[in-house]
């Protein structure tokens, strides 16, 4: 558990619309996996993400890392409501 990186929580507007959300998250899944089925084999393994606490790290260890985070936020939601 880490607190969150200085700036995170000042991006947040004052209200979000869930269907507008969940619209952009499927949009945004949609072009991921098609930058996913589009990569170069040889660049998964590269350290190309920079984590703010574990410093450079992998597309493979990424997608891990975010799997995680958004594994912990449901469940913080979830508890949230």
């Amino acid at each position: 558990k880490f607190k969150a990186p200085k700036g995170v929580t000042e991006t947040f507007p004052a209200f979000i619309d869930f269907q507008e959300t969940m619209e952009n998250w499927k949009n945004n899944r949609q072009l991921l996996n098609v930058f996913l089925e589009n990569l170069d084999d040889n660049l998964w393994d590269k350290c190309i993400f920079k984590h703010p606490v574990l410093g450079r790290i992998s597309l493979n260890h990424t997608l891990g890392f975010h799997d995680e985070h958004l594994r912990r936020h449901t469940k913080q939601i979830k508890r949230a409501l």
